[in-house]
C-alpha cells in the first residue's frame, strides 16, 4: 500500500471521529478495507500469532505510536480483527497516548479552558497571573520539585478530565487535517503566477468580475485545496504534522492567557517577558502560532463580514453597536462605517478564536459555501457563541483585541541582535534572497492579513514566512531558498 494512500485513510479515520464525554459515545468505526492484495501470505508470522500475543502488540503500538497503529489495523485484517473487538480501550489508549506528547499544552487546555469562559464566575487578578504562571512553569521548570499546579487538577479530575483531554485532541487533529489540506502550497510562488497572468488580462474582463462577485472572497488558495493547487504533492511528513499539532495547542493556549488578562483588565504592554512563553516558544515557534492566527482570520473573513452585515455583534464598543430599532437600518449602510467595522472584525474574531478554537473550528470553516450569498454558519454553533457574549458585558472596552494579540506575538518576538544560533529557513524566492544581515531578513518574517502579505510592498516579495511549518525538502521541492547574507555581521553578535 502506497505511504499517501495509507496516510490519507489515517487522516479520514480522525475525521469522523466524535467524542462525547457525557454520554461516552464510541467513536465511528474506520471504513471497511478493501480485500487483501494476491501477493499477501496468510503464512506471515504476524498474522498467526495467537490472539492475546496480536493484542498485546497492537495495544504496545498504540501506546508508542498513533499513526502507526492506525496503519496496522488499517493494513492487516487480523489486527482489525482484533481492533474491532476492543475498539473502545484500543482508541483511548491511542489518542490518550498521542495527546501526551503535548502535554503542558493539552493539560492546561482542559483545566483551564471551562472555568474560564463560565461567564457566572469572577476570574481575579492573581487568578489570571495563577494560570499563567502555571503554564510558563511547565514550559521552565526553574529547579522546581513540584509539578505546575494545573497537572494536579487533571490528576484529581479522574477519568472525566481523561475524557476532555482526548476529545481535545481529536478535535485539533481534525482541525490538523483541515489546515494542511488548505495551507501546504508555495503561497508566494503562485500569488506571484498569478498577478503575473492578471496583468495580461484586460481591463474588460476585470470589470466584469468585480461586477460578478463583489462581496469579499477568501484570500488566495484558501477555497481550494492543496491537490488542486499542488497535484500529487506528498503527504505531511510526521515531522510537519506534529509540528502543526504543536501550534494548534499553543495557540489555543495562548488565546486562554490573552483572555484571562483581558477579564481582569491586566495591562499588556509589547515588550520581552510581557508574556513569557512567547519567548520560551522560541523565534520559529511563536511564527507558527502567529501564522495560525493570520490563516484563521483570513478563513473567517466571510464569516464576519456578513455577521457585520446582519448587525450580529459580538464585544464591539458600545458606542458602535446599533439600538434595536436601528439595527436594519445600521446593516443596509455599514459598508460606508469603516471604524464600526474594523472594531466589528477584531472584536468578534477575537471571540470567535476564544469560544470555538480549537474545538469547533473545523465545523465553521467547512461549512462555507463557495456560493457566498446563500452561504449560512452553522446554526448551533452561531447559537452558542451569541448566548455565550451575551451573558458576559459586550460592552467591555476589548478595542482591538484581536490586533493586540496578533501583535504582541511579533514584537515580544522582536529582536534587533538575532542569535547566530537561530536558524536560518528556506523561506526566501530565488533571486531575491540576499540580504545585508541576518537582522534584516529576520524582521520582515512577519504577517499581515489585510492583504495576505501586503503583496504590493517589495519585502514582501522576498520572503515567505507561511512556509515556515514545512520541511526543508518540501520547500526546496518547491523552490525556495536559504537566504544570503551580503556582509559580515558584528562582532558583538559572536560575543
Amino acid at each position: 500500500m502506497k505511504a499517501a494512500t495509507l496516510r490519507n485513510r489515517i487522516s479520514r479515520f480522525f475525521d469522523g471521529l466524535k467524542w462525547d464525554s457525557e454520554a461516552q459515545q464510541e467513536p465511528r468505526e474506520p471504513r471497511r478495507i478493501k480485500p487483501l492484495p494476491p501477493h499477501f501470505d496468510p503464512t506471515f508470522p504476524l498474522e498467526t500469532l495467537p490472539f492475546d500475543i496480536k493484542y498485546t502488540i497492537l495495544k504496545t503500538v498504540a501506546y508508542v505510536d498513533l499513526d502507526g497503529f492506525v496503519s496496522l489495523i488499517l493494513a492487516s485484517r487480523a489486527y482489525h480483527e482484533v481492533f474491532a473487538e476492543h475498539k473502545r480501550s484500543f482508541t483511548r489508549i491511542a489518542l490518550w497516548s498521542d495527546a501526551l506528547r503535548y502535554q503542558t499544552e493539552s493539560f492546561f487546555l482542559a483545566a483551564v479552558y471551562d472555568d474560564l469562559l463560565d461567564a457566572s464566575q469572577d476570574v481575579s487578578k492573581e487568578e489570571s497571573e495563577r494560570i499563567e504562571n502555571g503554564y510558563n512553569a511547565a514550559l521552565d521548570p526553574g529547579g522546581c520539585d513540584s509539578e505546575p499546579w494545573y497537572y494536579e487538577t487533571v490528576s484529581e479530575g479522574g477519568e472525566e478530565m481523561e475524557n476532555r483531554i482526548i476529545r481535545n485532541h481529536i478535535a485539533v487533529r481534525r482541525f490538523a487535517n483541515v489546515f494542511i489540506q488548505r495551507a501546504m502550497f508555495p503561497r508566494l510562488l503562485r500569488r506571484v503566477e498569478e498577478i503575473e497572468e492578471s496583468r495580461t488580462k484586460k481591463r474588460k474582463n476585470k470589470i466584469e468580475q468585480q461586477i460578478l462577485h463583489p462581496e469579499p472572497s477568501r484570500k488566495f488558495g484558501i477555497a481550494r485545496s492543496v491537490e488542486d493547487l499542488c497535484p500529487g504533492e506528498p503527504p505531511p511528513t510526521a515531522s510537519e504534522r506534529e509540528g502543526v499539532m504543536r501550534a494548534i495547542y499553543r495557540l489555543s493556549v495562548y488565546i486562554l492567557i490573552f483572555y484571562a488578562r483581558i477579564r481582569t483588565r491586566r495591562a499588556i504592554d509589547p515588550t520581552p517577558g510581557t508574556i513569557k512563553c512567547i519567548l520560551a516558544w522560541g523565534y520559529w515557534g511563536t511564527k507558527e502560532v502567529e501564522m495560525l492566527i493570520a490563516w484563521l482570520g483570513m478563513e473567517f473573513n466571510p464569516l464576519l463580514y456578513k455577521l457585520f452585515r446582519q448587525g450580529r455583534w459580538w464585544w464591539a464598543w458600545s458606542s458602535l453597536i446599533p439600538s434595536d430599532e436601528d439595527s436594519d437600518a445600521h446593516s443596509g449602510s455599514c459598508s460606508t462605517e469603516p471604524e464600526a467595522r474594523e472594531q466589528h472584525y477584531s472584536c468578534s474574531l477575537f471571540a470567535l478564536l476564544v469560544h470555538e478554537f480549537p474545538f469547533y473550528a473545523t465545523e465553521w470553516i467547512d461549512s462555507f459555501d463557495t456560493e457566498w450569498r446563500y452561504w449560512q454558519p452553522p446554526e448551533d454553533r452561531l447559537g452558542a457563541m451569541t448566548d455565550w457574549t451575551s451573558n458576559f458585558d459586550t460592552r467591555m472596552e476589548l478595542g482591538s483585541a484581536h490586533w493586540m494579540m496578533f501583535r504582541l506575538l511579533y514584537h515580544v518576538n522582536y529582536t534587533d541582535y538575532p542569535s547566530p544560533l537561530l536558524e536560518l529557513k528556506r523561506i526566501c524566492v530565488d533571486g531575491q534572497e540576499c540580504f545585508l544581515d541576518r537582522a534584516e531578513y529576520f524582521k520582515i518574517v512577519r504577517f499581515g492579513m489585510d492583504d495576505e502579505f501586503l503583496w504590493g510592498h517589495p519585502e514582501r516579495q522576498r520572503v515567505d514566512p507561511w512556509m515556515v511549518l514545512w520541511d526543508d525538502w518540501r520547500l526546496e521541492r518547491w523552490g525556495y531558498v536559504l537566504p544570503k547574507l551580503k556582509t559580515r555581521e558584528p562582532d558583538h553578535l559572536h560575543s
